[in-house]
């Protein structure tokens, strides 16, 4: 699997010219917590981040790749393991 560049919300919702607004509305999340993510003041919750990088036509492992790390070690723990039969 190749590296995935990581970008910030400001820089992609610069990139796809939204303002904070604009993204609150394609996102449906509010402005107020767009900004403090943007800010780094609050992380956002997994639908929040998942809506923001859907709206901004990103990956979210683009945004988030700790996030997205510690989701495939989740998974990869929940998974049964194979029985031999």
């Amino acid at each position: 699997m190749g590296k995935t560049k990581t970008i910030t919300v400001r820089a992609a919702r610069a990139a796809a010219g939204l303002t904070i607004a604009e993204l609150a509305e394609k996102s449906d999340v509010g402005w107020s917590a767009i900004h403090a993510i943007e800010g780094g003041r609050m992380p956002g919750s997994l639908g929040v981040r998942l809506r923001l990088a859907a709206a901004l036509g990103v990956r979210f492992s683009s945004l988030w790749p700790d996030t997205m790390a510690e989701i495939r070690a989740a998974i990869a723990l929940d998974r049964p393991e194979k029985r031999k039969g």
